[in-house]
């Protein structure tokens, strides 16, 4: 049986607990989730640094210092580890890619604008909204296009298109050119990133609810009023979106058909991430949950409240809380 991880202010039968592998003191506060992957994972902290560490002891291996304001986690992809900071002056800002091995500085990009949100990384490239978009290669940092969108926000990319956030919806630009492929206009501005899962675009519709569009024309798909997302909707495995709506909701990919609801919670600090079919969120508590059902099947309770999404990878959450790094182990199925 498939697990699903989740943490929230719910429900039913008390689970059995969940052991604590390790503990890792990041040296100052966290901002932004986590991120696992291979035998690594980063944090960021807010006084500047990205720290790695040991995935399965919680070592810390190197220390990456910005001396700038971190603004957001950390994203990986191509073997680099990319974040953007802002500069002291609050006029503009800088992306880092770091080397996820040793932490050397690979390049950086001096934006014109502070970035917005995080880099989406897809296919090879960076994509980074500050000022302009712009599209950079992801190992060299040389520039491919930029491009200026009116209120430009949070950004994703995949499939051939990078995606951005806008006041009056969403725009997607072809990935190798920049030019606009298709817009989508929604209900209100948009909260969240834009996901996308194999032939669409997941997002919000900013009135509180889950849209999947088509990622070749942008054609909307489904809608589902009622999921109220508090951050962007994950993708777990080939048919499951998980979004955090008066709990965690599981949405079927295609249709948009709920396959179960876990809560109400009315907390705001509930946040989801996923690693094939699993998915967490966090609050006060780290919760395993099914993945057919949602029913809860473990649970821990964090020593200081989240309001960022922890990490999964082989197995292990990574929760990020205050100025620490918890690694929880889920019981054997």
């Amino acid at each position: 049986m498939v697990a699903v991880v989740a943490v929230a202010l719910i429900t039913a039968t008390r689970a059995p607990g969940l052991d604590v592998r390790w503990r890792l003191v990041a040296g100052g506060p966290l901002v932004g989730a986590p991120v696992a992957t291979g035998d690594s994972v980063y944090v960021t902290t807010r006084d500047g640094s990205l720290v790695a560490a040991d995935s399965e002891q919680g070592r810390a291996r190197w220390r990456f210092e910005t001396g700038e304001q971190v603004r957001t986690g950390p994203v990986v992809g191509s073997g680099l580890v990319y974040m953007s900071t802002e500069s002291a002056d609050g006029a503009g800002g800088h992306v880092y890619a770091v080397d996820g091995r040793t932490g050397a500085e690979q390049w950086r990009l001096n934006a014109e604008g502070v970035p917005v949100g995080a880099p989406a990384v897809s296919e090879g490239s960076v994509y980074v909204s500050a000022g302009d978009l712009v599209a950079l290669d992801a190992v060299t940092g040389a520039e491919r296009w930029r491009r200026t969108v009116v209120g430009a926000g949070a950004m994703g990319a995949g499939a051939g298109v990078a995606l951005t956030t806008t006041p009056v919806g969403l725009i997607a630009l072809d990935a190798a050119t920049g030019d606009e492929v298709w817009s989508w206009a929604s209900l209100a501005p948009p909260q969240v990133a834009p996901v996308v899962a194999g032939k669409s675009v997941v997002t919000d519709d900013g009135a509180g609810g889950v849209v999947s569009l088509s990622v070749t024309d942008g054609a909307l798909r489904w809608r589902v009023p009622t999921a109220g997302l508090l951050q962007a909707p994950e993708v777990a495995g080939d048919g499951l979106v998980v979004a955090t709506a008066n709990g965690v909701v599981a949405l079927e990919t295609a249709s948009g058909e709920e396959r179960w609801r876990v809560g109400p919670s009315d907390s705001d600090r509930l946040r989801v991430a996923s690693d094939g079919f699993s998915v967490a969120a966090t609050s006060t508590d780290v919760v395993i949950l099914d993945a057919a059902s949602g029913d809860d099947r473990g649970r821990a309770a964090l020593a200081t409240s989240t309001l960022a999404a922890p990490a999964l990878a082989r197995g292990i959450a990574y929760v990020g809380a205050g100025d620490t790094v918890e690694a929880f182990v889920p019981p054997v199925p």
